[in-house]
């Protein structure tokens, strides 16, 4: 499937980390699973949960309900990249093992850093 999303924010925390980079690997997906899905018009990394899509840090999470969300495909992997004001751009695999990271900061300055998927 190969798309990757970088995580915003701290609504799944501990899960998954503002910064990291999470990866659909499946367009099946069932109860528990994390996954990616289109709420109106962005998109959340949310737990399915029953009818409801629900963030695992339940103080600050945003609940919605699975029947106005697009699911967009199941997450099993996860990258920490360093967020240091910086959006991604793009991820690439280099081996099986790692990624390449291009981010850009909001002065435009271009960064590239290889990520091991094994160690973050």
């Amino acid at each position: 499937m190969d798309k990757l999303y970088q995580v915003r924010g701290s609504s799944m925390m501990p899960t998954l980390d503002n910064g990291d980079v999470i990866e659909i690997v499946s367009d099946q997906w069932q109860n528990g699973d994390i996954v990616v899905a289109r709420v109106g018009s962005r998109n959340v990394a949310k737990r399915v949960v029953g009818d409801k899509l629900v963030g695992d840090n339940i103080k600050v999470s945003a609940i919605f309900k699975l029947c106005d969300a697009v699911i967009l495909g199941r997450i099993e992997k996860k990258l920490h990249c360093p967020t240091n004001d910086h959006l991604l751009q793009s991820a690439e695999a280099i081996t099986s093992n790692k990624l390449r990271v291009v981010s850009v900061d909001g002065n435009y300055n271009w960064s590239a850093y290889d990520v091991d998927v094994n160690t973050g």
